[in-house]
């Protein structure tokens, strides 16, 4: 007889298979052994997250960027407030598994996500004229393809723990002692982090800004950096008033470390980066973009 438990691992391990398919055995294992935390999950990927506050794992915040809809050029353009370019950061994706595998096989790009009115609201109290222009969330495919494998990565942990305690399933049946063992199961954490590359901070709204939790930084590389930024300054291709702006953010960056806002680092560093883009044909600021964003990437802002 097959193992249930074992060809699901084989299953999690051929890449033909997808989240879906893979999600519906899983929940057939919940419902059948009794084990809510993995049914709860796999209802909440099957179906899509609606309480993203209580429910939404780790994984499901991915780098993505909103953008404002130019209804003259018919162009998407990245958000600015008060001078400041909302780039890529970590967002909510809350749609089904199916929504984004249909998305990640399409080859397209990009995903485009609409936001909810209350972020609308938010942004466009702070953007002048733009009562008419739309706001949307754009995610980046490898960005999906992260998620997609968080996914696997899950299902096939809790395999593995089951076939540990002994629970393998004769095709699709259970006896009562492998009922009870899945009992004893140790939990996977679905709502931790699940790091395939840096760490997934959680962010959301508040006010007109995005905050971060759960973030850890090196400050020490942080030091060496704004020093570097700082020594660099005069031969980075930007203009003397962008020279002053990047100084200004290097003195609150000096005070965020002080102050152990980690939140204020991340944006200032964001706001930096974002000055060097313009001049990325000048060495040095291409390097200051790739050590920025290293540090960023590795710290999960």
């Amino acid at each position: 007889m097959n193992k249930f438990v074992i060809e699901l691992q084989k299953s999690c391990l051929d890449i033909s298979v997808g989240c879906t398919e893979l999600l519906w055995k899983a929940y057939f294992l919940a419902r059948k052994l009794d084990i809510p935390d993995l049914e709860s999950f796999c209802n909440s990927e099957i179906h899509g997250y609606r309480n993203i506050q209580n429910e939404l794992p780790a994984y499901r915040y991915v780098l993505g960027e909103y953008r404002i809809l130019n209804l003259q050029s018919n162009s998407w353009n990245p958000v600015v407030i008060n001078g400041n370019l909302y780039g890529y950061q970590r967002l909510p994706l809350v749609d089904s598994i199916a929504e984004l595998e249909t998305f990640f096989k399409s080859g397209i790009p990009e995903l485009e996500v609409a936001i909810s009115p209350e972020i609308q609201g938010v942004f466009k109290k702070e953007i002048p004229n733009s009562d008419s222009s739309p706001i949307s969330c754009f995610f980046p495919q490898p960005q999906i393809a992260n998620l997609l494998q968080s996914v696997r990565i899950l299902i096939l942990s809790w395999a593995i723990e089951l076939e540990k305690k002994g629970i393998l399933g004769d095709d699709y049946m259970f006896n009562d002692k492998e009922k009870e063992n899945a009992q004893n199961v140790s939990n996977i954490t679905f709502n931790g982090d699940v790091k395939l590359s840096g760490n997934y901070a959680l962010g959301q709204m508040n006010g007109s800004t995005v905050t971060v939790q759960n973030t850890s930084m090196n400050i020490e590389d942080v030091k060496n950096l704004i020093k570097l930024i700082a020594e660099e300054l005069g031969k980075s291709g930007i203009s003397e008033e962008e020279q002053k702006k990047v100084s200004e953010n290097i003195e609150t960056i000096k005070e965020a470390i002080a102050d152990n806002d980690v939140v204020k680092i991340g944006k200032c560093l964001h706001f930096i980066k974002d000055m060097y883009y313009n001049v990325m044909g000048n060495l040095i600021a291409s390097g200051i973009v790739l050590k920025v964003t290293q540090l960023l990437n590795a710290t999960g802002l």
